[in-house]
């Protein structure tokens, strides 16, 4: 056996063992959905969430007065506001925009 032969045997042997490994890969998919390994995914429904926050406590004619607001917030309505602006103008993490996906992030709300 020459040198040849064995290097042609060595490379038919990874071959062999990657093609081996990919069908194990084809054959097991990982179910990973989440950021940890074999955690699952639970819907929070951000979503609707954040539109109902933003209905009771934020439109024009909200849904819960100023005191209701001070309640839960601990802090007037304008206060909160200016507070969120504030925040967002000085850390562009707070700002809410699209993921690669194309869903909007959570709001700063």
């Amino acid at each position: 056996m020459d040198a040849e032969e064995v290097e042609m045997f060595a490379q038919h042997g990874q071959f062999q063992q990657a093609m081996a490994q990919y069908l194990n890969q084809q054959n097991n998919p990982l179910t990973r959905r989440g950021s940890i390994p074999g955690h699952i995914v639970i819907n929070r429904d951000r979503k609707s969430a954040d539109r109902s926050l933003f209905y009771d406590h934020f439109t024009e004619n909200p849904q819960y007065n100023d005191q209701i607001f001070c309640r839960c917030f601990r802090m007037g309505r304008s206060l909160f506001i200016r507070i969120v602006e504030k925040v967002e103008a000085c850390d562009n993490c707070f700002v809410q925009r699209r993921d690669n996906m194309g869903r909007l992030g959570l709001s700063a709300l």
